[in-house]
């Protein structure tokens, strides 16, 4: 079963423009971060700090990605995800929901940003 699942992600991976592809990763970094929300309400800490990390993997993939040569966009991106780096940081050692949902704000606006790109593209 997980194979299909997997093999279907790749698909779409490969199929989608990197506008589409930043978008998908913002949209799984968010998710993460609910289920991540939910688990600290529930005090499930373990299962929260590995929601969290999956967001923090993903928003270190979209910084390492980053290409300063195309001027001030890529500096400001990169900025924005040590902001959220450090609200997923506090908010995982300090079990931090404000620091979590502050986290969560700044990727639904960078989200809603590139699905404005989009939509241009």
């Amino acid at each position: 079963m997980y194979s299909g699942i997997n093999q279907y992600k790749k698909i779409i991976v490969n199929t989608s423009s990197p506008v589409e592809n930043i978008i998908l990763l913002y949209k799984k970094s968010i998710q993460s971060l609910i289920l991540a929300e939910q688990k600290l309400i529930n005090e499930d800490y373990s299962a929260k700090g590995q929601a969290i990390l999956k967001t923090i993997d993903i928003i270190n993939l979209l910084n390492s990605n980053l290409d300063f040569s195309q001027g001030d966009v890529a500096k400001r991106l990169h900025e924005a995800y040590e902001i959220i780096l450090a609200h997923l940081t506090k908010a995982n050692t300090h079990n931090d929901l404000d620091s979590l949902r502050n986290a969560q704000k700044w990727l639904k606006d960078l989200l809603e940003t590139w699905q404005q790109i989009a939509r241009m593209v």
